[in-house]
C-alpha cells in the first residue's frame, strides 16, 4: 500500500484577489450615463439663466420706453395696461406658464407680492394696476412710486435663484365674495322686495 507522505503533492493556493482595475463594462456604462445627465443639468441650469437674464434685461428697457409714452399721451389707462403685460411676459418667462398666465385681479397682486415684502401690490403702489380702469383719475404722484416697485420687482425676480423661485410659487384663492377684478359682488332688497346685486369696487374714488 503506498504511503500518502510518499505522494507528489502541492500545497494549497488561494485564487488570486479580483482587482478593482480595469472596470468590468457595466461600470464604464454607469459612469458614462451619470457624466452626461450631469454634463446635461448644467446645461439646462445654463441655458435657463442666459434665457431669464435676457428677459430681465428687456423688460428693463420696456419699462422705460412705457413711462416715457405715458409722459406723452398720459392714459392711466393705457399705462396700467402696458405694465400688466409687461410683468405678466416676464413671470411667464420666470415661472411655470401654467401658474401665472390665468391669474388676474387680487390673484395676480398676491403673485407679483411673493417675492417682495410687505405687499406693496396688493396694499401699496401696484394695487392701480387693478383699480386704474374703474377710477375716474389717477394723481400723477401715484405713478412714480408704481414705476419704482416695478422696477424693483423686476430686479429682485432677476435674482432670486431657480429652487426659491418655484417654492414661493403659492397662490392663496381670493377671499370669498371678491372677483378677480378686486370688486366686492354686494346683494341689495328693492323697495318692491327684489333682490339686485352689482358690483362696487373697492378702490373706486
Amino acid at each position: 500500500m503506498t504511503d500518502p507522505a510518499q505522494l507528489p503533492l502541492r500545497d494549497i493556493h488561494l485564487p488570486a484577489p479580483v482587482s478593482w482595475w480595469p472596470l468590468p463594462i457595466g461600470w464604464w456604462i454607469v459612469l458614462g450615463l451619470l457624466t452626461m445627465s450631469i454634463a446635461l443639468s448644467v446645461w439646462a441650469y445654463r441655458r435657463y439663466n442666459g434665457r431669464k437674464l435676457s428677459a430681465v434685461y428687456l423688460a428693463k428697457i420696456q419699462l422705460r420706453q412705457i413711462n416715457e409714452r405715458y409722459r406723452q399721451h398720459r392714459d392711466i389707462g393705457l399705462l396700467t395696461r402696458d405694465i400688466s403685460m409687461l410683468l405678466r411676459r416676464l413671470s411667464i418667462s420666470i415661472y411655470p406658464r401654467t401658474v401665472t398666465a390665468s391669474l388676474t385681479g387680487e390673484d395676480w397682486l398676491r403673485h407679483l407680492d411673493q417675492p417682495l415684502p410687505d405687499q406693496p401690490f396688493m396694499t401699496g403702489a401696484g394695487r392701480i394696476l387693478i383699480e386704474a380702469p374703474y377710477r375716474r383719475e389717477v394723481p400723477i404722484e401715484d405713478i412714480e412710486p408704481l414705476m419704482r416697485l416695478c422696477e424693483s420687482w423686476i430686479e429682485v425676480v432677476g435674482s432670486v435663484p431657480v429652487n426659491e423661485q418655484s417654492a414661493s410659487l403659492k397662490i392663496s384663492p381670493s377671499p370669498s365674495g371678491t372677483n378677480s377684478l378686486g370688486a366686492n359682488l354686494v346683494e341689495r332688497s328693492s323697495p318692491e322686495g327684489e333682490r339686485t346685486r352689482k358690483f362696487v369696487n373697492k378702490g373706486a374714488g
